[in-house]
């Protein structure tokens, strides 16, 4: 018999692993930016950085979400998948149906 996980565990796991990238990836390519931009440019490289960024925190996102409702609802048990959804919706892992942005994913 297999051993489900609680919906807190799963959480989590997607907090650390598709969220914490996300953070990483918007506050370090800004700053990287800043920093090979030559003297000058500052405020164009901050901007670029900031819009990289954002690309890039999107596009780990939406490949990563896709992994990990995957693995979330193979390791929770069926009748607490309801729930699952509604805190990962709660604790901004996902949007709520009906909103354009659920649409938009990576695939592999």
């Amino acid at each position: 018999m297999k051993k489900y996980k609680t919906i807190s565990q799963v959480i989590r796991q997607g907090q650390i692993s598709v969220n914490g990238p996300v953070a990483i990836i918007i506050g370090l390519v800004p700053i990287l930016s800043f920093l090979v931009t030559p003297q000058g440019y500052a405020g164009l490289g901050i901007f670029m950085g900031f819009v990289l960024g954002f690309v890039l925190a999107w596009s780990w996102w939406s490949y990563k979400i896709v992994k990990w409702r995957i693995w979330a609802f193979e390791n929770t048990k069926k009748s607490d998948w309801g729930k699952l959804k509604q805190e990962a919706i709660n604790q901004q892992l996902i949007w709520d149906d009906g909103v354009i942005l659920s649409l938009i994913h990576i695939s592999e």
